[in-house]
């Protein structure tokens, strides 16, 4: 199985569409069977963690 690390340098805080593009990257990766961690910068893990959530019920609905 191929492993990705990726390093994105700006947080999730804000949905934008660089993180939106970034996500679907790391999804798509997934579908065709990479193992993908994406690392991202924010001092606190509940607001990344959050804020992925949503970017992530944007894209479901593009």
């Amino acid at each position: 199985m191929n492993k990705i690390l990726y390093v994105h340098n700006a947080d999730f805080s804000k949905p934008c569409a660089n993180r939106i593009q970034v996500l679907n990257m790391c999804k798509a990766f997934e579908k065709i069977g990479v193992s993908i961690t994406l690392i991202s910068f924010n001092c606190d893990k509940n607001i990344i963690k959050k804020s992925i959530m949503k970017i992530l019920i944007i894209i479901q609905f593009l």
